[in-house]
C-alpha cells in the first residue's frame, strides 16, 4: 500500500530549504571573504603608496 500523495515530498521540501539556507549562507561567506580579503589589500598597498610618493617629494 501507497502513502497519501500528501505526505509525500514533504521530507524533499524540507531538504530543499535547507539547501538554500546552506547556499545563501555560502555565497554570504564568499562575499565576507572577499571583502576582507580586499580590505587586507588595502591596508598593505595603502602605506606603501604612501611611503613611495613621499620619498618622491622630498627628492
Amino acid at each position: 500500500m501507497t502513502k497519501a500523495p500528501s505526505h509525500q515530498g514533504r521530507g524533499l521540501r524540507r531538504s530543499r530549504d535547507i539547501s538554500g539556507y546552506a547556499w545563501i549562507m555560502g555565497t554570504m561567506l564568499i562575499e565576507l571573504f572577499s571583502l576582507i580579503l580586499i580590505l587586507g589589500a588595502l591596508a598593505v598597498v595603502l602605506p606603501m603608496a604612501i611611503r613611495v610618493f613621499r620619498n618622491r617629494d622630498d627628492r
